[in-house]
């Protein structure tokens, strides 16, 4: 499954968590980091309420909108603010099209640990993510209070895993013969998840699909060149191929390429030996 990361970038629809540190800026920027700092910057309760929430604007994904999201995790990087004091919690959040929609409790400890809550559909929708759903989303998160403890938040962002369809390019048909050619195919990218089956498939009408007479060389784990064997071909013929790739997402196409058979090439007909008989006298 592939993954892309997106971090806030600017201040939503609620700035409620009270103690920034450093002060200064806004809430943000105190959890927006790529590389975790720990106590250096971080967001905490003040005791004022059980639980304070922010929301925040998201970076721009760079996902085609053709893409598969399976799942949003949201991750919330968090510690109890006085160690082995109190118990206290942090909750993650999502909001998109004018719904919060927030994960239950979760437990933090007195060193820093990444808390999360994964969506597999769109709270306002009901049904499974698509690209343009993150345009508009907000993640967020809540650090409460017990006692005299609170959460410390330091980091928080949100992981998108999607699948998407192979890419492969055909390259021309060689060793053509009466009855048989070479087919030539290169995968430059595989796809999440993996092919299942790829090779070239071909027909004498163009636009040829699996539909058509196809090789399969099963399984790709890597990308790079392929050869395929095309049998049972017809003497004199124009043929139209491509090469393909499948995974779960689909099937991908590389661009037609065309060849002819020769017509005037031996089709390996047998021909008996002859036998001379002699009758006795």
């Amino acid at each position: 499954m592939a993954t892309e990361i997106l971090r806030p970038n600017a201040v939503g629809d609620r700035s409620e968590i009270a103690i920034l540190y450093p002060t200064g800026g806004n809430n943000y920027t105190k959890v927006y980091e790529v590389v975790a700092d720990g106590d250096t910057t971080y967001l905490q309760n003040d005791l004022s309420a059980s639980y304070q929430y922010d929301l925040y604007n998201i970076e721009a994904s760079s996902l085609s909108p053709s893409v598969i999201i399976t799942s949003l995790i949201v991750y919330v990087r968090a510690k109890r603010a006085i160690s082995g004091g109190y118990d206290c919690f942090v909750m993650a959040g999502v909001k998109t099209g004018g719904i919060e929609d927030w994960s239950s409790v979760l437990s933090i400890l007195n060193s820093y640990v990444n808390a999360s809550k994964t969506w597999t559909t769109n709270p306002q929708t009901g049904v499974a993510w698509v690209v343009a759903d993150l345009a508009n989303l907000q993640i967020g998160c809540a650090s409460g209070k017990n006692i005299t403890n609170a959460a410390r938040i330091t980091q928080v962002w949100v992981v998108v895993n999607y699948n998407y369809a192979p890419t492969i390019t055909t390259q021309t048909v060689t060793e053509i013969s009466g009855v048989r050619a070479t087919g030539n195919g290169n995968i430059t990218d595989l796809g999440s998840p993996n092919p299942t089956a790829h090779g070239v498939c071909w027909n004498k009408t163009g636009t040829p699909t699996i539909s058509d007479d196809k090789t399969d060389e099963g399984a790709a784990s890597a990308t790079g060149a392929f050869t395929t064997n095309m049998t049972d071909l017809t003497i004199g013929t124009k043929y139209y191929v491509r090469a393909y790739a499948t995974n779960t997402i689909g099937t991908s196409y590389g661009a037609e390429v065309e060849f002819w058979t020769p017509a005037n090439a031996n089709p390996r007909l047998f021909v008996p030996r002859m036998v001379m008989i002699h009758k006795g006298r």
